[in-house]
């Protein structure tokens, strides 16, 4: 591994030092504390252990023989907390008897006095980046397990989708037959049971629209694909959002003329940013300003900007946003599929999704998506 990037993961974590030598430590800890992101200090193992309930750091470094509480004892309690924890020990025993006391508690390395500043550093290092690979290697197989969860819920969708489907063509056929009938019979009553069977079309409409949310999610639906201009879709879904929009929120907009065509799906594009926008929508309850705008660069890519000035993100919904079923409004009111969806339908058109967010300073989405084959050809003719 290179240095610099040695020493970008470096910057990356945080250490907790104990030592009770008062001049070891203040020597070791300022050669430490400028390559590393926090560093943490105590003089014996009982503050040690209340530095790490405090702090939880990512690396232990520790001496051994220290009053109140030794090395070994604070090493072990850490430990119980948290087995992933690496501890490095600090020692001048050499023998057999430390070293499987050592193994047994959990202990990762060693580093032997006198203690060097380049060998202390050099083995922080170390275990650095073997901390920094097994979490690489736990998020790959985090996503991994995601994925085929995914693709069993996916595959669960079609099946559902396909059945219920059936059921709601037969629930729609007969309430038509039903309301066929009744238009054909003289009752004072008959008005109040056709509102009753408003309410089942309506309901089984919903109920229809959900499928198709669904299966557009679990991607059975293809995408029908033509070269379109990105900005007749944007506008398409303006004209949508402005007749639902509470006159507190104001649209602008910036869709200059003259941006190459893209290939994609119109419909499916459009709900994608309609999803987007209504997100936006649920972000600002007090009203703000909505503003989207399209633009390309010189690399064959069209984009459109969608920025909010709603309440923002914070890190962990930013992490979930895209997650199918997500949602922090609640399941009674929304379902949690709408950014889930935009995602699949972006993904369709090999495209890609930036987020820029921060609580109470809004949210902006950019959706790239590739210009048509026939767009490039044009440009490089």
């Amino acid at each position: 591994m290179e240095i610099n990037e040695s020493e970008d993961i470096l910057k990356g974590v945080a250490v907790l030092f104990v030592e009770d030598d008062a001049d070891i430590r203040e020597h070791l800890a300022a050669f430490l504390k400028r390559r590393v992101k926090d560093l943490y200090t105590a003089v014996n193992g009982k503050e040690g252990f209340e530095q790490f309930a405090g702090h939880k750091p990512d690396i232990v470094v520790t001496d051994i023989n220290m009053p109140v509480m030794n090395g070994l004892e604070m090493a072990e309690r850490i430990k119980r907390i948290d087995e992933q924890v690496p501890v490095i020990v600090i020692t001048a025993y050499n023998d057999q008897n430390f070293f499987m006391e050592s193994i047994e508690i959990g202990v990762d390395r060693y580093i032997l006095k006198p203690v060097i500043a380049e060998d202390f550093l050099r083995v922080i290092t170390d275990v650095a980046v073997s901390l920094r690979r097994k979490r690489e290697v736990e998020l790959l197989r985090k996503a991994l397990d995601d994925s085929m969860r995914l693709q069993s819920v996916a595959q669960l969708i079609k099946g559902l989708s396909h059945n219920f489907n059936n059921i709601l063509v037969g629930i729609v056929g007969y309430a038509g037959l039903i309301r066929m009938k009744l238009s054909q019979i003289e009752n004072k009553e008959i008005s109040e049971i056709l509102n009753y069977l408003d309410t089942v079309e309506k309901s089984a409409g919903r109920a229809s629209e959900l499928i198709r949310h669904l299966m557009t999610f679990s991607d059975r639906i293809e995408c029908e694909k033509n070269d379109i201009h990105i900005n007749d879709v944007v506008r398409h879904a303006i004209e949508m959002i402005g007749l639902s929009f509470p006159k507190n929120i104001r649209i602008e907009t910036s869709l200059p003329d003259g941006l190459p065509y893209i290939n994609a799906d119109g419909n499916k594009l459009e709900q994608a940013i309609l999803n987007v926008c209504l997100n936006a929508k649920e972000a600002m309850p007090e009203g703000g300003e909505l503003k989207i705008e399209t633009f390309s660069n010189t690399e064959g890519i069209t984009a459109i900007k969608i920025a909010d000035t709603g309440c923002g993100m914070d890190e962990e919904t930013k992490r979930m946003m895209f997650d199918p079923f997500f949602t922090t409004k609640g399941l009674v009111s929304h379902l949690g599929l709408g950014l889930s969806i935009t995602m699949s339908i972006i993904r369709q058109h090999n495209g890609f999704i930036r987020v820029d967010s921060a609580e109470g300073k809004g949210t902006v989405f950019t959706i790239y998506l590739p210009v048509s084959r026939a767009a490039t050809a044009e440009f490089i003719v």
